[in-house]
């Protein structure tokens, strides 16, 4: 492969790696609305497990008061069946006064049962709202991402094209010249620069005309002595868009 052939090669690589940026930045983009919904969607599921939870707590309290309300509601009866037997008066004292201080325990689990109804009752509607407001998130989330998914999977389909593409236009290249890009590649993202206006288009270096020159003559593959990077010239890519333009319009 030629010096112009090279140039050529390296102008349809840039070709190549400005659709690639366009389309890794639609991969970062196109999903953001439905991360944004199951962003939504995981906050409310988080508020609805930890009330489900909270009311599951006040279920099992209110639960338990009624067991115990039942056995202690229980003794009294027995308590009291025992006391209609009981002769002796200091010992049937004695039994009505535990009886009361059962009845007293008694009223305090009662109590406690109804505010822990009560809370269970104010729990419920915010709990079937929050139910709701998460079943409608899901919802949400499967229509959204069942639109974007097509949409990525075509994206990623022609991303698998053009880095084939590109790949190939680089392994035609010298080897040293392919370890050259590759290294630049590494360091600043984008190993090519156009030269326009003898400008260097990503360092704005004016570019000394010999080596203007040696670019445009296609004599040479040259690198910007600010930013390192392989230089083409506007020429270069005008014809490498020429030869790509149907290629292009097809995908567009």
């Amino acid at each position: 492969m030629n010096v112009p052939e090279q140039l050529m090669a390296l102008a349809k690589i840039s070709l190549v790696e400005d659709e690639l940026v366009g389309l890794r930045q639609k991969i970062k983009v196109l999903p953001q609305p439905a991360e944004a919904i199951d962003l939504e969607m995981d906050g409310t599921q988080k508020r609805y497990l930890q009330l489900a939870k909270d009311y599951d707590i006040i279920l099992s309290e209110r639960r338990q008061l009624e067991r115990s309300l039942i056995e202690e509601k229980d003794k009294v009866r027995k308590w009291q069946v025992r006391a209609e037997a009981i002769r002796k008066e200091r010992e049937y004292t004695a039994l009505m006064s535990e009886i009361g201080s059962q009845k007293r325990l008694i009223n305090d689990i009662e109590d406690q049962l109804i505010e822990k109804m009560q809370i269970l009752e104010d729990t419920e509607k915010p709990l079937h709202e929050l139910e709701d407001a998460l079943n409608e998130a899901k919802e949400a989330s499967v229509k959204a991402w069942g639109e974007i998914k097509p949409k990525l999977d075509e994206i990623n389909s022609r991303l698998t094209t053009i880095t084939a593409e590109r790949d190939a236009l680089l392994d035609a290249l010298p080897k040293s010249l392919i370890n050259k890009y590759n290294r630049i590649a590494e360091k600043r993202g984008n190993a090519i620069s156009i030269i326009r206006n003898e400008v260097c288009t990503q360092c704005r270096y004016k570019i000394p005309p010999h080596m203007c020159q040696m670019v445009y003559r296609g004599d040479a593959v040259e690198s910007c002595p600010s930013c390192q990077r392989l230089m083409v010239s506007e020429f270069n890519m005008e014809s490498a868009a020429v030869t790509e333009s149907k290629p292009v319009e097809q995908n567009a």
